[in-house]
């Protein structure tokens, strides 16, 4: 969380790509039903969508591409949306693939890490 908030300062090229952030925005809206935040749902939607197109587009920042991917695609299953949110999981997991993630993966006790000498961004 704090690295999430510290990202918000930093200039707006080394900031998290909007597809991300509008999915997390959109998320805070989906967890805070009933209160007022859900009624901008369908908004941060729209802006997660929009980014997306724009990100697939452009190719850059693949991990913030594929994270927001899945949590659209969480967000669509949590509604009920099952042929969307199979779609976004769908379209995460072939991005995954392409970029090469699924190589030189290890577990460290950190968690997770990726063993590859170039930057994966």
């Amino acid at each position: 969380m704090g690295r999430l908030l510290d990202s918000l300062t930093l200039p707006v090229e080394k900031q998290r790509h909007p597809v991300l952030m509008n999915a997390i925005y959109l998320w805070s809206c989906f967890i805070s039903r009933p209160e007022p935040l859900c009624q901008h749902e369908e908004h941060y939607l729209a802006l997660a969508l929009d980014a997306l197109r724009d990100a697939l587009r452009l190719g850059d920042k693949v991990i913030d591409i594929i994270q927001g991917s899945c949590l659209l695609s969480t967000y669509f299953l949590a509604n009920g949306r099952i042929l969307e949110g199979s779609y976004h999981a769908s379209a995460a997991a072939a991005l995954a693939v392409q970029s090469g993630l699924q190589f030189n993966v290890s577990y460290d006790e950190q968690g997770w890490a990726c063993d590859t000498q170039e930057p994966l961004i």
